[in-house]
């Protein structure tokens, strides 16, 4: 084996050789070319909607390879794309494939579907639909009040290192003249609302073949057929109902420790709710619990 064969193994990840030798030795190995056709797909969401899990449900089947956080991360790109309006989009594109590239060339030769979860690719799907035109989408969507909860216990939006690559209205928005008055409670809303809806908007744009809307709870909860009909949506062979199970048993990724009460963040915080997110709640099918609490 020659010394530069030798140091390209060593300097790539473990998971990434043994799906090509399993390829191989399955008799599947491809030239690793980076195919702008190959099959893929990815999760958008606003976070903390159990994003981990899904992706170590996607990864059980045998076709596919899914990430939740690859590195490099894609935060700042995200941002980046959402602040501009998209307005350079071929260099959008290819910044986004440059990160990309090692995967998605080791899914294809490996004769494997690329998945990839994480929530900081949401505001690059335009750019992403245009790269490579066979993705999928999935809108994973989960109620505000838990979103919300869960965020504020993580410090979003209240000098947590990744708050400079957390989207922030754009100038001319509204809510840009109010953004420094508003409480932590009020920004995470804002930010619950404007992802769903700027999906939402993105789907309108997509093939229905290439689209897909489903809610956290239904998945965790086996509700109907979500979890069957989100692997036949990707055309992915659906692992069995105990592995399934295992999985979901994990909890991946859950809220650790006790949050306070929203009522602590903003007396008025079911009034704050409505104004700013009432219109999506009510397109996505939620509402707020009844009574002055949001632990119900």
């Amino acid at each position: 084996m020659s010394t530069t064969l030798t140091r390209k193994i060593m300097r790539t990840p473990p998971r990434l050789v043994l799906q090509r030798l399993a390829a191989l030795l399955r008799g599947q190995a491809k030239e690793p070319v980076l195919d702008p056709g190959m099959s893929c797909f990815f999760i958008l969401s606003t976070g903390r909607t159990g994003t981990k899990t899904v992706a170590e449900l996607l990864d059980a089947a045998s076709e596919a390879t899914v990430h939740h956080e690859p590195h490099p991360y894609l935060s700042a790109l995200s941002k980046l794309a959402y602040d501009t309006e998209y307005n350079q989009m071929g260099n959008l594109i290819e910044t986004f494939m440059a990160s990309r590239e090692v995967l998605l060339r080791n899914a294809a030769a490996s004769s494997l579907v690329y998945g990839e979860t994480g929530p900081y690719v949401t505001f690059l799907a335009p750019v992403i639909a245009q790269a490579l035109p066979n993705a999928k989408f999935i809108h994973l969507v989960r109620d505000p009040i838990s979103v919300v909860r869960s965020g504020l216990n993580r410090n979003w939006y209240q000098g947590s290192r990744y708050d400079a690559r957390r989207i922030v209205p754009r100038q001319g928005d509204p809510a840009a003249r109010l953004w420094k008055e508003w409480s932590p409670l009020e920004k995470v809303v804002w930010l619950w609302a404007e992802t769903n809806t700027f999906v939402r908007d993105f789907f309108e744009s997509l093939d229905a073949s290439r689209r897909m809307c489903l809610k956290a709870e239904h998945i965790f909860s086996r509700e109907g057929d979500s979890i069957s009909g989100m692997f036949r949506f990707l055309g992915l062979t659906q692992p069995s109902a105990r592995a399934v199970s295992g999985i979901l048993a994990q909890r991946l990724n859950r809220q650790r420790g006790p949050m306070q009460p929203l009522e602590s963040w903003l007396p008025d915080w079911r009034t704050r709710f409505l104004e700013l997110a009432g219109d999506e709640m009510s397109r996505l099918g939620y509402e707020l619990p009844p009574g002055g609490s949001a632990d119900a």
